[in-house]
């Protein structure tokens, strides 16, 4: 059993509990958290704290199926920016599931899925067999971008824990993911000694927040896929969108934040689009977008401006393919800059996502 060090927004009045990056900012990171998890926002006492978090040993991890690049392994490789996706896209349902060591008590799970569309839901079920299930927790749902935790009824035991997808009929969402899958042994999670803070208070003397797990004997520590290009970096000022979803805002794009996103508002938009001010005229010669993989007949331009209202387009329809932040050898000049999406007309996508940009000279 692994015990993992995790900082935890905690709202008083009996609010739910929400992730906090690692290693916060106090006033910025807990705004940001606090947003993302559609918590009221000025008035209400919060604190964070350290918890620590026991985590059961997965031994093994089994999917019905898995999309180009998405394995299932992604889904328990400590990495928050790599999930496992299902396939074919609008699947009516889909499975991931992982095997502990032996048959124990289980607390919950805590699950990275992304904000769900409205209609999409998961049954967390458990097994002593992996073949014979029992539903634990139905119709559940994530609201945000952060690792969500669900408590098992008391009791609850099994060496199996599965994941059940069931999509929205009348509106199917192309594919489900888990971008991290952890069983938590019973209990959950429990304060670190000396761990509390108040947004705004400076840590506790020898506390450290823990950037990831420690790693065992001979594991290696999970890296992001995606390195930096060559050239230097122009910063943008702000970032504004043409529509956001809840808890979605365009200034999750810059963050440098590859588990974030910003997505478009009303699902099975035409168009879409996120832009960047820069503080004045700005020259690029590539850049590096992390959407996804984009279902068939979804693209996007790139496209410039001097005034943030008249744009030149300066790139033909790109895709991305996978899950990293991919390199666009897409050059241009101007004070604006934006991605500007558009939806396959036959099997149009629910939303557009970006979840880092990047423009180098």
């Amino acid at each position: 059993m692994r015990v993992k060090l995790r900082w935890v927004l905690l709202p008083a009045l009996g609010l739910a509990a929400c992730a906090l990056p690692d290693n916060p900012s106090p006033r910025s990171d807990v705004a940001a958290a606090i947003a993302r998890a559609g918590l009221p926002p000025d008035g209400q006492p919060y604190s964070y704290h350290l918890l620590a978090v026991a985590h059961l040993p997965v031994v093994a991890v089994t999917a019905d199926s898995a999309a180009a690049g998405l394995p299932k392994e992604n889904a328990t490789d400590g990495n928050l920016t790599t999930p496992w996706s299902n396939a074919p896209a609008n699947s009516a349902s889909a499975f991931v599931a992982v095997q502990l060591a032996a048959t124990t008590s289980l607390g919950g799970v805590s699950l990275k899925t992304g904000a769900l569309p409205a209609g999409v839901n998961y049954d967390l079920q458990v097994s002593t067999t992996g073949t014979t299930w029992t539903t634990v927790l139905a119709h559940q749902t994530n609201a945000t971008w952060l690792e969500e935790h669900k408590a098992f009824p008391a009791g609850t035991t099994g060496k199996y824990v599965r994941v059940l997808w069931h999509n929205n009929p009348a509106s199917p969402t192309p594919h489900f993911a888990v971008y991290e899958l952890e069983v938590e042994a019973p209990g959950g999670a429990s304060p670190a000694p000396g761990a509390s803070q108040s947004p705004g208070a400076s840590p506790s003397p020898g506390v450290s927040p823990s950037p990831a797990d420690t790693p065992e004997p001979g594991e290696t520590p999970s890296t992001s896929p995606s390195a930096s290009p060559s050239g230097l970096e122009v910063k943008p000022l702000i970032a504004s969108a043409s529509s956001s979803a809840a808890a979605t805002p365009p200034t999750l794009a810059i963050d440098a934040d590859g588990a974030t996103a910003w997505s478009n508002g009303p699902a099975g938009e035409k168009e879409a689009w996120l832009a960047l001010k820069f503080p004045a005229a700005t020259a690029f010669g590539h850049l590096t977008v992390k959407t996804g993989p984009q279902p068939a007949g979804v693209s996007y331009k790139v496209e410039v401006s001097a005034t943030g209202t008249t744009w030149t387009a300066v790139s033909g329809n790109l895709t991305n393919t996978t899950w990293l932040a991919e390199t666009k050898a897409v050059a241009g000049s101007g004070q604006f800059v934006r991605l500007h999406f558009f939806n396959a007309a036959t099997s149009p996508s629910t939303h557009f996502a970006v979840y880092d940009v990047h423009l180098f000279k």
